[in-house]
């Protein structure tokens, strides 16, 4: 996350893109096609795995714990102030 999170042109989805691909083992980014026009994107992460279907429930995963401890944050902080 903190090597690659700002070689991505988006400021918003660069950190995250770059900290699920390192949880993720796998490396992404690369030319993708927008409305038929292709588009380069910086690499992120690293190529330790070979991107797999499973990947999916592993980022879903991810995600919905990560918003998880938000939640769980966001309550505490409001009980403890």
């Amino acid at each position: 996350m903190r090597r690659d999170g700002g070689k991505h042109p988006s400021p918003n989805s660069g950190i995250s893109e770059a900290a699920m691909a390192g949880a993720l083992g796998i490396r992404l980014g690369g030319i993708s096609t927008y409305h038929g026009r292709p588009s380069y994107k910086p690499f992120l992460g690293e190529d330790k795995s070979e991107i797999k279907p499973s990947f999916i429930r592993d980022a879903l995963d991810i995600g919905f714990m990560t918003s998880l401890l938000m939640l769980l944050t966001g309550v505490l902080l409001k009980w403890l102030l």
